[in-house]
């Protein structure tokens, strides 16, 4: 994932991942309890990591809180 997000400018001007990496993502976590999820999910969840790895990067750190409940991710 790190590669491919790399060779894509860490997702900042990216509105989507590629649908076979995407497959690909699903079918390496088909055995655990993430299996449920869609690939939409998998895009979201990867591209607010990546929202987040961006704004650390560019302040020399930080904190991240995370809400599961809300499913929020916010950077102090």
């Amino acid at each position: 994932m790190f590669s491919y997000a790399a060779r894509h400018g860490y997702f900042a001007n990216v509105r989507h991942i590629d649908h076979e990496l995407l497959k690909t993502i699903a079918a390496m976590a088909s055995h655990l309890e993430v299996s449920v999820l869609r690939a939409t999910d998998w895009e979201q969840a990867i591209m607010t990591g990546y929202v987040a790895w961006r704004q650390l990067r560019a302040n020399s750190g930080g904190t991240l809180h995370i809400d599961l409940d809300q499913q929020m991710l916010t950077i102090e």
